[in-house]
């Protein structure tokens, strides 16, 4: 089940960082070619909202450029789904619409040269692209409301599972532990350590998102359009929730006498014998790193480092 699980996260997040990719495609013309990359924006965004619209039309006969489109949608008795892909589809239209705003008031805008115009408007163009991706997120989430208002177990459940899904790869292609040392950290302490370190960590990184960040986003979905917010809320979150206990730290200025005390309260709470050959080497050796420990120990870094996490939370230890 957990193979299974970690495959379809696996899976969220590969959904989520094509997506990405095609934002870096584009900046990347954009900064090589800005000129024909605003050009193709202003050419793009037009033919977007007229198929988007004309596709709403021919499916529900509702106009998206009507102001009172959610009055007729109602005249219409749309089962879930079809309320929730009208949804999607009138978001990603009012996205279109306010890059086309933004499109107007610039080539209106007589002080722009063209180098900065062209700068604007590939700017709104890549806003759209991160729009769209937060629009699916959005419909998710009307997805879970909708199914907690009137649904049953499972399809509450199944809701949840897709948000959650969604959320924890996407917010993973935009949280790099290798930067977020703290994160890294965090990571550490839960992570499997019979699989490569960035593997590993990108395994226990989507666990963790898809447990925290539906309840961080729902604080912000309707004004954390670009997610940084979620982000940045939901990783101190994770790096709070499995920090290090304070004795790892302490052992580095514990004086002599408070290090035969450590190793009595280790005798004291019985830890095996592994576990105490251990504690006993880090408080001869506060800093030794775990590759080093290992050597000591004959072991390999990885267990020294699961060891060292046992040995901080046997209770009396620490």
């Amino acid at each position: 089940m957990t193979e299974e699980f970690d495959a379809r996260l696996r899976g969220a997040f590969l959904a989520a960082a094509t997506d990405r990719d095609q934002i870096k495609v584009f900046r990347d013309l954009a900064k090589e070619h800005p000129t024909a990359a605003a050009a193709a924006v202003c050419d793009a965004i037009p033919l977007l909202m007229q198929d988007k619209r004309e596709r709403v039309r021919e499916s529900y006969g509702i106009d998206l450029a009507n102001q009172k489109w959610k009055e007729e949608a109602k005249q219409r008795r749309l089962d879930l789904v079809e309320e929730i892909l009208l949804l999607m589809a009138a978001n990603t239209y009012l996205v279109f619409q306010v890059c086309q705003a933004k499109l107007d008031a610039y080539a209106n805008d007589t002080s722009l040269s063209g180098k900065d115009w062209a700068t604007k408007v590939c700017t709104a163009g890549g806003e759209v692209l991160e729009a769209t991706e937060a629009v699916l997120l959005h419909a998710l989430t009307e997805l879970r409301a909708q199914a907690q208002a009137v649904g049953g177990s499972d399809e509450v459940e199944l809701a949840r599972g897709a948000e959650a899904s969604r959320l924890a790869g996407h917010l993973a292609t935009r949280t790099s532990p290798t930067i977020n040392k703290r994160l890294a950290r965090a990571l550490d302490e839960i992570r499997r350590y019979d699989r490569p370190t960035g593997r590993a960590r990108l395994e226990a990184l989507l666990r963790e998102l898809y447990l925290e960040a539906p309840d961080v986003w729902s604080k912000y979905s309707r004004t954390d359009w670009q997610m940084r917010a979620t982000r940045s809320e939901v990783a101190k979150k994770i790096e709070q929730r499995h920090k290090p206990p304070a004795v790892e730290s302490d052992l580095a200025i514990f004086t002599q006498r408070e290090r035969e005390a450590v190793l009595k309260r280790g005798r004291d709470a019985g830890l095996p014998p592994r576990e105490y050959e251990l504690l006993e080497l880090l408080v001869e050796k506060p800093n030794i790193s775990s590759r080093e420990a290992g050597e000591a120990l004959g072991i390999t870094p990885g267990a020294v480092r699961a060891l060292k996490s046992k040995i901080y939370r046997t209770p009396g230890v620490a």
